[in-house]
């Protein structure tokens, strides 16, 4: 039996159901809170640098590897990743979930 056949066997109860799930979205739609801004933190960090004209090697070996080091003492760290180019580093650092007080890091690394 599939649910067509239902609906036309138990019109009433089935009616009644779809109005019930009606009634209680509409409700739900004005009573549950909402922020027009909500506060999102961002869990994630990009750090780029710059030296234009050296190798890629070479920028691993002299920034990467040093920037690597001292971001992963952090404990809240979750991910480390990085790309060493000719001329540029990038490191993208993801932060777990359950932290949730990032400006005294961002404090720190930002002098």
């Amino acid at each position: 039996m599939n649910i067509s056949e239902l609906a036309f066997k138990y019109q009433k109860i089935f009616l009644f159901i779809v109005v019930s799930l009606m009634v209680y979205g509409g409700i739900s739609y004005f009573t549950l809170p909402s922020q027009e801004d909500p506060n999102i933190v961002n869990r994630e960090a990009i750090v780029t640098t710059k030296f234009p004209g050296m190798s890629p090697q070479r920028i691993e070996l002299l920034i990467t590897k040093k920037l690597e080091e001292n971001i992963r003492k952090i404990p809240e760290i979750k991910k480390l990743t990085s790309i060493s180019e000719t001329g540029s580093s990038i490191i993208h650092v993801k932060i777990e979930d359950k932290y949730f007080n990032l400006r005294r890091y961002l404090a720190k690394f930002t002098k």
